[in-house]
C-alpha cells in the first residue's frame, strides 16, 4: 500500500488498526510518501489559498524550486485550484476538533508491516522530521529522503507548467 501526504495518513492509520487486531483486508507493505498525520511544530500554510499571493506562498513552502513559478503558471494553478472545488474538504480537515485525537504519533507501533516512509529534504510543508519519526515508530521501518525535492504530488503538477 503506498499513501502519500494525506493518503500516507489514511493509509498509517488503516495498517495500525490491522496491527490492532481489525479485520480488514492484509497489507503486506506500507510506502509513506511524505506522509502527514503526525503532530507538526508549526502550523500548516494556508492550503486553501484565497488570492495569487496566497497562492504563491503556498507554492513557495510546496516547491523546493520555485524557479519555473511565473505569472501565468501562478494563474494557471490557482484557475486549477478554484475549479476543483475541494477548499472545502481540506478546511474540513484542517480544522477537524478532532485532529488531535486521530494523529497517528501514538499509534505508529501497532504498524506491523515492512515500512519505508520517504520525504523531500526541501520539503516546507512537512518537516524531515516526520519521516525520521515514521521510521523510528515503527519496528523495522527504512527511511528515504531526497535532496532536491519538495512535495512529490505537487512536483508531478509542475512538469505539465515548466515544459520538462
Amino acid at each position: 500500500m503506498v499513501g502519500e501526504s494525506l493518503g500516507g495518513w489514511v493509509a498509517g492509520l488503516y495498517v495500525a488498526e490491522i496491527g490492532g487486531g481489525a479485520h480488514l483486508i492484509p497489507v503486506d507493505k506500507l510506502v509513506l510518501v511524505d506522509a502527514a498525520g503526525l503532530k507538526q511544530d508549526k502550523p500548516f500554510p494556508d492550503l486553501n489559498p484565497s488570492s495569487l499571493t496566497a497562492m504563491r506562498g503556498l507554492m513557495e513552502a510546496v516547491f523546493y524550486d520555485t524557479s519555473w513559478l511565473n505569472e501565468d503558471a501562478l494563474r494557471k494553478i490557482f484557475t486549477d485550484e478554484l475549479a476543483v472545488k475541494d477548499g472545502y474538504t481540506g478546511r474540513s480537515i484542517l480544522s477537524n476538533p478532532a485532529n488531535g485525537t486521530e494523529k497517528f504519533d501514538n499509534r505508529l507501533a501497532s504498524s506491523k508491516v515492512p515500512t519505508l516512509a520517504t520525504r523531500g529534504k526541501q520539503d516546507k510543508l512537512l518537516a524531515i522530521g516526520s519521516g525520521e519519526r515514521y521510521a523510528a515508530g515503527i519496528a523495522g521501518a527504512k527511511r528515504s529522503a531526497s535532496k532536491s525535492v519538495g512535495t512529490p504530488r505537487r512536483l508531478k503538477k509542475r512538469k505539465s507548467f515548466s515544459g520538462r
